[in-house]
């Protein structure tokens, strides 16, 4: 299972430098300026004291949860005038504790970038500075300023450089991770909105109709929403509204307004049996709703079982094809129109095909036909219709045939030349 890294937070990061901050004072404790022998003085052991019991009250707040305004920042100010206290009060041994001066300026980098490691670094230099020149006029030290001059604060200002490098890094990686987190959910947010939507599309299971054998194979592309649509809407009567369409544009922010496709097509085809007025006012309609976003391909067709015929208008979509029952003769669909949702005032035409027990109608998308295999060529409208035929040839049910011919389909096509949802 793969985990997401924790970011610690800014409480629990306080805390491992407030702990850091208790070892060092440890480390002062046992310093040469604290050795038996070097008698160390009563402001000396003073700040130390003070320096512990500041420490512990931080510990115990950042435990709390406690937070004040500014809190990083004064703590970064108290820690670089305790270490300073600390080189003063201790003579000529105060410069043993210059590399705290390091740790500081490296949690400013860390805490606040590029400016908090040259600020801080800078605050050190100049409280440093101002240490080592009261020292240097007293008996003894005279190489203390040369030393701090020459070795120490440019030693200081070096370790700043690469903390501000390092910082800046760190920021950028920190801003891009987030950013990639919000990238991710936002993506995710769309998936789950689409599918959602998505599943409001999609018919249950086909409704049973007398007399007539329906079968479907629907395969996705791969996505984690397809775009292919059908529908079967029985009317009263004999009459059985069939359809199927790809929608393009299907994670996009237009894609809410799908649910309105699906009711209008199903309150439009219940008012009137004549699928080309059902597609031109569908197209009136969506046209508002899908533009600029999407547009849909699709065919629609009427099977009248008590007149035997097949009324169908098709738009911007492969036709659907008629096998008969006697001699096995293809006859394709003719009626194209432009896809729905780009032109508002398109009208659309259908065609009237007079149907015989035993006949096949096949309906699919592009899908289907533009699935290529490593070589580049595309399964083919002609190859379909070939294959329908001769599987149709052998007495298949409508599920069956559905099921032979997709796989097909697949057996045809390499997996990068599935780009395209796929329905039969």
């Amino acid at each position: 299972m793969h985990r997401t890294a924790r970011v610690p937070t800014e409480t629990e990061s306080d805390l491992v430098v407030a702990i850091f901050r208790t070892i060092f004072i440890f480390i002062v404790s046992f310093s040469p300026a604290f050795l038996p022998y070097a008698q160390p003085t009563f402001e000396l052991q003073f700040t130390l004291i003070l320096a512990g019991a500041y420490n512990l009250g931080l510990l115990v707040a950042y435990w709390r949860g406690l937070r004040f305004p500014y809190q990083r920042q004064i703590t970064i100010s108290i820690d670089l005038l305790l270490i300073t206290l600390w080189v003063y009060y201790a003579g000529a041994l105060g410069t043993h504790f210059f590399p705290l001066y390091y740790i500081t300026v490296i949690v400013a980098g860390f805490w606040f970038g590029v400016i908090g490691t040259v600020t801080s670094a800078a605050f050190a230099g100049l409280l440093y500075m101002a240490a080592i020149y009261t020292l240097s006029i007293q008996p003894g030290g005279q190489n203390l300023l040369s030393l701090a001059l020459y070795e120490q604060i440019p030693l200081l200002f070096l370790i700043a450089m690469v903390v501000s490098y390092i910082a800046d890094i760190q920021s950028k990686e920190r801003r891009g991770w987030y950013e990639a987190r919000i990238f991710l959910a936002r993506h995710q947010e769309r998936i789950r909105l689409a599918q959602k939507v998505y599943d409001l599309l999609q018919p249950g299971s086909l409704p049973p109709v007398t007399n007539l054998d329906i079968g479907v194979r629907f395969r996705p592309a791969g996505h984690a929403v397809a775009g292919d649509y059908y529908e079967v809407i029985p009317f009263s009567g004999d009459l059985i509204g069939l359809s199927v369409a790809d929608v393009a544009g299907k994670l996009e922010p237009g894609l809410v307004k799908l649910p309105i496709f699906k009711s209008a097509l199903r309150v439009l085809a219940r008012v009137s049996s004549a699928p080309a007025e059902v597609m031109t006012e569908l197209n009136r309609m969506l046209h508002p709703e899908l533009q600029p976003e999407m547009f849909i391909s699709m065919s629609y067709g009427v099977i009248d079982l008590r007149e035997m015929t097949f009324r169908c208008t098709v738009a911007g979509q492969e036709p659907p094809f008629i096998i008969s029952g006697e001699g096995r003769s293809i006859k394709e669909v003719a009626a194209n129109g432009i896809v729905v949702g780009v032109m508002p005032e398109a009208v659309y035409e259908e065609e009237v095909v007079k149907l015989s027990p035993g006949d096949t109608l096949v309906f699919f998308t592009d899908g289907v036909t533009e699935a290529h295999n490593g070589d580049g060529e595309e399964f083919g409208a002609a190859r379909l219709e070939e294959a329908a035929a001769a599987a149709d040839a052998a007495d298949l049910s409508a599920q069956g045939l559905a099921d032979r011919l997709m796989e097909l389909v697949l057996g045809f096509s390499v997996a990068f030349g599935r780009k395209d949802d796929a329905t039969i």
